[in-house]
């Protein structure tokens, strides 16, 4: 089977969608591309022209590289300033706040310190019950550092921001299975044994049913364990 027929056969949006005057590079979205050109993420977002991108991407802050999105030029008196641009990076929007699990050997880390290093901008914190951990960020973000002190072990992670393929995706289903321990091989749209056996096992640690295919109910608890 190839990726086109996967894309086929399960609903997957390998191939770039929207309109408009700005192609998505490799790491941006909504919000850094709001960010970038003075716009409020919202607006962007919500704007007539990027009605395809929206109800196919459904989340701001997965796109993928060669997706179109509008930009509209900014009109005089619009510019967000320094100061709307300290208010927007303190605000609960969604692509403004990172959303992570810690796991071992497919369990939650829960309940233990935490030092997030995000472009030199330190965090310090404690993981929660699930092991999930939720902090604002920058809209530029680009990188970022995660220590966790597992009872004197420390887990670490190097962390790429806003560089998730969409959940719609081949790419974006290996990148989450890998960042969740099940190894699918490379980073690519090919339909290799090695990504159905990352999925069959996914499925049987999450009590779905065993396939090993993409189908909507794994792909929704691969993005509810991403978040």
């Amino acid at each position: 089977m190839n990726a086109s027929d996967t894309s086929n056969d399960y609903g997957l949006h390998d191939e770039p969608v929207g309109s408009g005057n700005h192609e998505v590079r490799q790491g941006e979205c909504v919000s850094s591309i709001a960010d970038a050109t003075g716009h409020f993420w919202e607006k962007l977002w919500n704007l007539s022209a990027n009605r395809e991108l929206r109800e196919i991407r459904k989340d701001p802050n997965a796109l993928l590289p060669g997706d179109l999105i509008e930009v509209p030029e900014i009109e005089p008196g619009e510019h967000a300033g320094a100061t709307e641009k300290r208010h927007r990076f303190r605000r609960k929007g969604v692509p403004s706040v990172l959303k992570l699990q810690v796991l071992r050997l497919g369990e939650p880390v829960a309940d233990k310190p935490f030092t997030l290093d995000v472009d030199g901008h330190l965090i310090r914190g404690s993981t929660d019950a699930q092991g999930r951990i939720e902090e604002s960020i920058p809209p530029g973000a680009r990188a970022a550092k995660l220590v966790v002190d597992n009872d004197g072990e420390d887990i670490r992670y190097d962390i790429e921001i806003g560089t998730l393929d969409p959940i719609d995706t081949t790419t974006g289903i290996k990148a989450r299975l890998r960042n969740l321990g099940f190894d699918p091989g490379p980073i690519d749209r090919a339909d290799r044994p090695e990504y159905r056996a990352a999925l069959a096992a996914f499925q049987e640690r999450w009590e779905l049913e065993k396939t090993g295919n993409p189908d909507q109910k794994t792909r929704d608890k691969l993005k509810e364990l991403s978040k």
